[in-house]
């Protein structure tokens, strides 16, 4: 069971000595009282609520397995994904909604087995395009 801790600040979270400490705001743990259940399978994360086996994640609900992600909702497996929603299997994406098998992906929307897209939009079965708009 990972341990969770109050913190004054994000910024005193990131030099705790223990890296693998999960952490909660004050204000976090005003809204959310079972902070502590919520991360028991987290390691190292920030803020996050209902989110299991996730490392080093910070202000994410509800996603599973996801690493270095923030301001994440409902994603599993995802890696250093930034304000994702539903998004599975994703590598640096940022901005993402609804993706699935995404990798590197930039300002994406409802993508499906994407790679390497930037400027994503609608998009379904995309791969390496630099200007996707697929609609």
């Amino acid at each position: 069971m990972a341990k969770t801790l109050i913190f004054n600040s994000f910024k005193e979270f990131c030099v705790r000595p223990d890296k693998s400490i999960n952490g909660v705001s004050i204000d976090f743990t005003l809204q959310h009282s079972n902070y502590e259940e919520n991360n028991e399978t987290n390691n190292g994360c920030y803020n996050c609520i209902n989110c299991n086996n996730c490392i080093n994640c910070n202000n994410c609900t509800f996603c599973n397995n996801c690493s270095q992600c923030r301001n994440c909702a409902k994603c599993i497996t995802c890696d250093n994904s930034i304000d994702c929603n539903q998004c599975y299997k994703v590598n640096y994406c940022t901005f993402c909604n609804s993706c699935n098998g995404c990798s590197i992906c930039d300002d994406c929307l409802k993508c499906n087995h994407c790679k390497d897209c930037k400027d994503c939009n609608n998009c379904n079965n995309c791969n390496n395009y630099s200007n996707n708009f697929k609609r």
